[in-house]
């Protein structure tokens, strides 16, 4: 059986998540984004690039996705924070993975350590005004 990609968990994480009654959203999403990080982290959705948790803070409505790169990616990542950003928008705004999380208006926060320091590389945060206009 072929495993699920990262994209096919989260849809699954996020369609029962946000199934429930609305008025428990932000707790079961917090629950979800820890349950995620405990059965499907760590995880390279790329070469050099590896996704180690995801969480989500309640209170500021902050779904973040925390990754760890290696150095040839740390270099690349460092050079191209512009290009990055549009990147993860556009990539944001075509996953249907995370519809239901867009429909409520979650912001998503993108943080990029150095596998080699623990050195945040990179750290951007995607809100709801800027995938709901692209």
């Amino acid at each position: 059986m072929k495993p699920l990609s990262l994209a096919a968990w989260a849809a699954i994480c996020m369609t029962s998540v946000l199934t429930a009654c609305h008025e428990n959203f932000d707790k079961r999403l917090e629950r979800e984004a820890r349950e995620f990080t405990e059965n499907r982290c760590p995880q390279e959705p790329e070469p050099g690039t590896r996704l180690d948790s995801t969480t989500y803070q309640p209170e500021q409505h902050v779904y973040t996705l925390w990754y760890s790169l290696a150095a040839a990616n740390e270099a690349a990542m460092r050079e191209q924070t512009e290009l990055m950003h549009r990147l993860l928008v556009r990539e944001l705004v075509g996953d249907v993975n995370y519809k239901m999380l867009k429909d409520e208006g979650i912001t998503f926060r993108y943080v990029y350590r150095s596998q080699a320091t623990g050195a945040v590389v990179y750290d951007t945060q995607i809100k709801a005004e800027e995938y709901r206009t692209h």
